[in-house]
């Protein structure tokens, strides 16, 4: 399955966590900042990410093994925030 949300201010993903069967996933150019609602989505092969520049980790992506495809241009991780401050 594939689902494909890029350009619409998404910053919650709690309303996804029961997509698990979702193989495709795109949220570019969103406010997303929290990546825990994706743990549970271990199906996930492609999942795109770009220029979500307020994603605080990715610890929560750990577990999904059958992830191929990781599109993550346009994030600045919280240490090169702090690092310009």
């Amino acid at each position: 399955m594939t689902l494909q949300l890029g350009g619409n201010l998404i910053s919650d993903l709690t309303v996804l966590t029961n997509l698990t069967q979702l193989t495709n996933f795109s949220l570019y150019h969103n406010s997303v900042f929290n990546l825990a609602p994706l743990a549970n989505l271990t199906t996930l092969k492609s999942l795109d990410l770009r220029w979500n520049p307020g994603i605080s980790g990715f610890s929560p992506l750990s577990g999904l093994t059958n992830l191929s495809s990781l599109y993550l241009a346009g994030i600045v991780s919280a240490t090169r925030r702090s690092c310009r401050s």
